[in-house]
């Protein structure tokens, strides 16, 4: 995609010039280099360590919303997120304490459900402003608490280098469809869930889906958030949170009943 591209702005819908919305905020650890691999490339080299990615400058992002609606969600929602994504980052990286309840934090919660909620708008395939008009409009709405019960956010840690970001995903599990996206970039990992199901997609995960019942200026002192480190080793399968060990270990038998692909 160019700078000057012109197409269909995924939050509000206008046709306009659309610019780069890094996917967390660059100061949010996501200023690096990342790499592009092809889709079909896990099959044959699923950790990706033979496949040669393309190189991409300046952190994660995507060429999906208009000028306006990316100043708007980077003004409302970034500082918030930056924030917690610090305050994550001494978590895992320097404190020792061990909080029986989950890790405290000081945070405003319904600033940074919309921003995650914006991540997935921003990565979709498709335009959300047309097939989920009332994710977009939570998130255009800063002051905003309605998110229809269908909708459920979750998140955990990722204390990896390792990323994942897949879109608009169906996986059946045990005969039920699971509709959800998933953003993994080190300190966090997030599922939007579009539809509530029986069983859920992995009960390691936290759901935050009652953050959007806060005022937007309303800061929460001392939220304490009991999640999970979870391996993503993967990136293109979204909600495997299988380790390394347990992945090869799976090969190994399939490759010995079935043969190598």
């Amino acid at each position: 995609m160019t700078k000057n591209q012109i197409g269909i702005c995924k939050l509000c819908g206008a046709n306009a010039r659309l610019t780069y919305e890094h996917v967390p905020p660059r100061n949010a650890h996501n200023k690096n280099r990342f790499y592009i691999f092809p889709m079909d490339s896990s099959i044959n080299d699923p950790f990706l360590q033979k496949t040669k990615g393309r190189p991409l400058q300046g952190g994660i992002g995507y060429y999906s919303l208009c000028e306006p609606c990316n100043n708007k969600t980077g003004a409302w929602y970034g500082k918030a997120y930056i924030e917690f994504v610090n305050q994550a980052v001494f978590r895992l990286r320097l404190a020792n304490a061990k909080y029986n309840n989950g890790d405290p934090y000081i945070i405003h919660p319904l600033k940074i459900i919309k921003q995650v909620v914006s991540f997935f708008v921003t990565l979709g395939s498709i335009n959300y402003s047309e097939h989920y008009p009332e994710l977009t409009e939570f998130v255009l709405n800063k002051n905003s608490r309605t998110l229809p019960e269908n909708y459920q956010v979750f998140m955990y840690y990722n204390d990896s280098s390792n990323y994942r970001y897949m879109a608009d995903n169906f996986v059946s599990d045990n005969g039920v469809i699971q509709n959800y996206s998933e953003m993994a970039h080190f300190p966090f990992g997030f599922v939007l869930s579009f539809k509530k199901t029986e069983i859920p997609i992995d009960k390691r995960l936290v759901e935050i889906t009652s953050w959007k019942n806060h005022p937007f200026d309303f800061k929460h002192r001392m939220l304490s958030i009991p999640l999970k480190t979870l391996p993503v080793e993967l990136a293109m399968f979204p909600g495997d949170y299988r380790t390394r060990e347990e992945i090869e270990k799976a090969i190994s038998e399939s490759e010995r009943k079935y043969g190598k692909p």
